[in-house]
């Protein structure tokens, strides 16, 4: 008799839609729009531009590389990870944290913008990359948020 075939892995049935990873995709959004919050409060004029949910930045300063610039420096240098109850701790996220906020940001907006008109904004097959993984940059070589 053949061996039984292994079943399908649950993570497999649905790929994006797990429920950790639903809770991550809304951490991100939580932590973006804290970072337009603090924008508020150090730019107005950048905070006129880009509001204050980060589902709702205009096309045109969401894919803007200004918005990331300083959204990287908020969560290398400014943004302190809060407790159950909302409030900061003493603690700040550690560099794959930090890369997996950046990169779940540019995803969300990626897919918000994928049918996008804009010649200036639409996204584009990405080129060609070497196999060395991305870094972030340290702290110290970011510039002063505002």
């Amino acid at each position: 008799m053949p061996p039984k075939a292994a079943e399908p892995s649950k993570a497999m049935a649905g790929v994006g839609a797990s429920k950790e990873w639903e809770q991550a995709k809304a951490n991100h959004q939580r932590i973006a729009d804290l970072f337009l919050a603090f924008a508020k409060e150090g730019s107005p004029e950048l905070s006129a531009k880009w509001g204050l949910k980060w589902c709702e930045v205009p096309e045109e300063h969401a894919c803007e590389k200004n918005i990331f610039a300083h959204l990287a420096t908020y969560l290398v240098k400014t943004y302190f990870i809060t407790d159950k109850a909302g409030k900061p701790t003493e603690a700040q996220l550690g560099s794959a944290s930090v890369e997996a906020v950046f990169n779940g940001l540019l995803q969300a907006n990626k897919k918000r913008f994928s049918k996008s008109t804009s010649a200036a904004t639409k996204v584009r097959a990405a080129p060609a990359r070497s196999h060395a993984t991305p870094t972030i940059p340290n702290a110290a070589c970011l510039a002063p948020l505002f």
